[in-house]
């Protein structure tokens, strides 16, 4: 992430995939890095992690990594979301200091 990147915080699946959309036909920079929360209104994770993926799917043009960051300790939901290759990580919460070092180091974010 470059200094004085933008951040854009959506709170639901659909938004998250209209940003995408604004972002195509605005000619903006995509996102670096996704988080997202399994339990979302209007769309939860697994909903959204299908339409991104078709989204993406014809060129794949920005390989944005996803952490899934959310409080399911569920092994079933993690291992379906671990399944869509877009999905890099699974952190449950709460994000703890050393799993947040962990994220900016491997993703290149600035602290």
């Amino acid at each position: 992430m470059t200094p004085g990147a933008l951040i854009c915080r959506v709170t639901n699946g659909q938004d998250a995939l209209a940003l995408f959309q604004t972002c195509e036909a605005c000619c903006r920079p995509y996102p670096d890095l996704v988080l997202l929360d399994i339990n979302m209104p209007l769309m939860n994770a697994f909903e959204f992690l299908e339409a991104y993926e078709q989204f993406v799917a014809p060129t794949q043009r920005f390989p944005i990594p996803v952490v899934m960051f959310t409080s399911s300790n569920d092994p079933a939901d993690r291992k379906r979301a671990l399944s869509h290759p877009c999905v890099k990580e699974y952190v449950v919460k709460p994000l703890r200091v050393e799993a947040a070092s962990a994220l900016v180091e491997r993703f290149g974010l600035e602290p």
